[in-house]
């Protein structure tokens, strides 16, 4: 019987290894998430609609399996540094960040090109990422203004969620054994999940968000409801239009595809 042997061995089945990969694609779609929105305010454009998300998202996950299949270490995702990079150089032409990724392809192939840059010291590359990564936080606890700090349902919810996403994985990188179902793989699991800061405190506070009751003024849903008026931005929302010939986007047939504007609704 012929075994099919990769680069790693004979493929095996891990529901730890699956279940983490699972959290980790789920942390990843929330960060792209966010990283959209974060980029669209500090590039003072609309907040991105359904469709440009679902695209962006679609495209990562193509990108992530493309690399899978090619033997890449690691997937497709935002990050936040390139927000911090916009932030601070005020560049955030599409046409500046492909040929960032041409330059980045020709260091993949030319060596002595990308010993160029590798000669930077990494106290000046630290402190570079510390100016962006401290940007882009910026930037995203700026979303805030737009919920009612003063009301004791959001400051109990963010201090809540924060307390847990700390407390929770420090009990269980301490007491290890804590969690005990009698089944190994299903405490692996569950250790897991708890063990993962962003998501112990993200699921807590997307739980109690929409369960405490509370106004959309409250929330800060309206502020992100699409407004028929552009005044405040540089665009409208035709900037988030997929590159594709205008028979296909505005096609009755395609207009349930989730990545496709809907030109019924769209403003």
């Amino acid at each position: 019987m012929l075994l099919l042997s990769g680069q790693f061995g004979t493929p095996s089945f891990s529901v730890n290894a699956f279940v983490g990969f699972v959290v980790a694609t789920i942390i990843s779609v929330l960060d792209s998430v966010a990283d959209y929105y974060a980029c669209a305010s500090m590039c003072k454009e609309p907040a991105p609609p359904s469709h440009a998300i679902n695209r962006g998202i679609a495209v990562e996950g193509f990108c992530t399996t493309v690399a899978g299949i090619v033997g890449c270490g690691h997937g497709t995702s935002t990050i936040g540094a390139n927000l911090g990079a916009v932030g601070l150089t005020k560049v955030a032409s599409r046409s500046v960040f492909v040929g960032v990724a041409i330059l980045y392809m020709l260091f993949g192939v030319l060596n002595k090109l990308a010993a160029i840059f590798i000669t930077v010291p990494m106290p000046v590359l630290g402190g570079v990422l510390i100016v962006m990564f401290g940007s882009f936080n910026g930037v995203i606890l700026s979303n805030l203004k737009f919920i009612d700090i003063s009301s004791s349902r959001n400051v109990t919810i963010i201090g809540t969620s924060l307390l847990f996403g700390l407390m929770i994985p420090q009990w269980i990188e301490n007491y290890p054994g804590a969690v005990d179902t009698g089944n190994k793989d299903a405490n692996n699991v569950i250790g897991l999940l708890l063990g993962n800061p962003n998501l112990a405190g993200t699921i807590l506070a997307c739980l109690l968000d929409n369960t405490v009751p509370g106004t959309k003024e409250e929330r800060g849903i309206v502020a992100w409801q699409p407004k028929k008026t552009k005044t405040e931005y540089l665009q409208d929302y035709s900037i988030y239009d997929p590159l594709l010939p205008r028979f296909i986007t505005t096609a009755r047939c395609l207009r349930r595809i989730p990545f496709l504007p809907n030109p019924v609704v769209k403003l």
